[in-house]
């Protein structure tokens, strides 16, 4: 008996090194992807154009709409990730919670940092919170390819 990959087999057994997924598995992870692939593109292309174009003060009614835009993807993204967790196994809300908990540090400890470069005066304040929010955002996404990739 030899221990592969945290997995025992028998010498005798072959080893295809391929994980197989259940048909509800493979669905869940194509809903997921479905909800959140396109939130993530609308939200990497509002913060964008945001950052890119820096609206210093929305007086006209499509100027407000444009500063207000990313709120749109980001509920998005909420609704995706409601949706997704309440989809998910045991293992999977777990892997997600940690997920979660790691882009939460990431916006605590970067928003703790843009205080302080405010409280000095130095650069932005508007695009260092969308800065804050795209680093917590993809900090989550990451952990969560990583969480996962590691549990199988």
């Amino acid at each position: 008996m030899t221990s592969r990959q945290g997995r025992f087999t028998f010498d005798s057994m072959p080893f295809s090194g391929v994980e197989h997924k259940s048909i509800s598995d493979v669905a869940r992870e194509n809903a997921a992807w479905r909800d959140a692939v396109p939130a993530i593109g609308l939200l990497i292309l509002t913060q964008g154009s945001l950052i890119w174009f820096d609206p210093s003060r929305p007086s006209t009614p499509a100027g407000i709409v444009w500063a207000l835009s990313p709120l749109v993807a980001v509920a998005w993204l909420v609704s995706g990730q409601v949706r997704a967790v309440r989809r998910a196994d045991e293992l999977q809300r777990t892997q997600q919670l940690e997920a979660l908990s790691i882009g939460f540090g990431v916006v605590v400890v970067l928003l703790a940092g843009v205080g302080l470069l405010h409280a000095a005066e130095i650069g932005d304040l508007a695009q260092q919170t969308q800065i804050v929010l795209l680093s917590g955002i993809l900090a989550w996404a990451i952990a969560l390819a990583v969480i996962s990739a590691r549990s199988r």
